[in-house]
C-alpha cells in the first residue's frame, strides 16, 4: 500500500471512529478532541499530496512559452505576462490551481515585495515572493519613469517572474538582447539575473540577505548594475551558502 493510500485510509478510519464516539454520551471529550486534531492533520496531509500530484501532472502539459515580444530599448525578446497567462491559465485551473498576488513589507528600504499564493482546490497552498527595487531607471542608470509607471513596471515584472518560477516554465526564443553574452546589459537580462540573485538570497538568513539587497540597490542607483556585477554577486552568495 502506498503512503498516499495509507493516509487516505487512515482519514476514513478516524472519521468512522469519531462518528461512533459521538454516539456515546459518556465519551471522553479530551480523547475526542485529540482525534479531531489528528483528523485535521490527515486532511492537511491529503491536501498536500493532492497539491503535489496535481502540480506534477500540469507541468507535463504546459508547453514551452514562446518569447514573442521585443523590448524597444534593449531589443531583447521576452514573453509578456498576458501571453503567458493566455497559455497556462486554462491548464493550471483545470488541475485545480489558482494564483493570487499581493504586496508585503520588504526588509530593504525603497524596495518592495510581491507575493504569490498558489492554492489548490483541496485546500493546500504555498506562498512565494520576490523582492525588487523600483524600476525607475534605464540601462545607463538615469531615471526614465515616473513613480507610478515605475511601480507598475516593477509589479508587472514581479508577477511575470513569479509565474514563471511557480510553474517552472520554459520561455523559448529569449535572446536577452541579441548581443554577445559579455556585452549583454539590457533591462530584461539584468532583471532576469536579479531574479536569480533573489532566489539565492531567499536561502540566506535575513542578517546576511539585507546587505546584499542594499548593495544591489546602490549599484542600480549609481548605474553599476551590470551582468558582470550580478554574476560576481551570485558567486559570492553561493559561497555564503556553502
Amino acid at each position: 500500500m502506498s503512503k498516499e493510500i495509507a493516509i487516505i485510509e487512515d482519514g476514513k478510519n478516524i472519521i468512522s471512529l469519531i462518528g461512533k464516539m459521538a454516539e456515546n454520551p459518556d465519551v471522553d471529550v479530551e480523547k475526542m478532541a485529540k482525534l479531531v486534531e489528528l483528523q485535521e492533520h490527515i486532511y492537511d496531509k491529503q491536501a498536500e499530496i493532492a497539491y503535489s500530484n496535481a502540480m506534477q501532472e500540469l507541468q507535463q502539459e504546459i508547453p514551452t512559452i514562446e518569447a514573442l515580444s521585443t523590448n524597444p530599448q534593449t531589443h531583447s525578446k521576452y514573453a509578456k505576462l498576458e501571453h503567458i497567462n493566455k497559455i497556462i491559465t486554462p491548464i493550471y485551473t483545470k488541475h485545480g490551481f489558482s494564483l493570487s498576488f499581493g504586496m508585503a513589507e520588504c526588509p530593504i528600504e525603497n524596495w518592495f515585495r510581491t507575493t504569490c499564493t498558489i492554492r489548490h482546490k483541496l485546500g493546500h497552498s504555498v506562498k512565494e515572493f520576490i523582492d525588487l527595487p523600483l524600476d525607475d531607471k534605464g540601462i545607463k542608470g538615469s531615471t526614465n519613469k515616473t513613480p507610478v509607471h515605475a511601480a507598475g513596471s516593477s509589479n508587472s515584472y514581479a508577477r511575470r517572474y513569479l509565474t514563471v518560477m511557480v510553474f517552472n516554465l520554459t520561455v523559448g526564443g529569449e535572446d536577452l538582447d541579441g548581443n554577445k553574452p559579455q556585452e549583454m546589459s539590457g533591462d530584461e537580462l539584468i532583471g532576469s539575473m536579479q531574479g536569480e540573485v533573489n532566489d539565492l538570497l531567499r536561502k540566506l538568513p535575513e542578517n546576511k540577505r539585507v546587505p546584499y539587497l542594499k548593495e544591489m540597490q546602490t549599484a542600480k542607483e549609481e548605474g553599476h548594475l551590470s551582468v558582470d556585477y550580478l554574476t560576481t554577486m551570485k558567486d559570492s552568495i553561493n559561497s555564503d551558502l556553502k
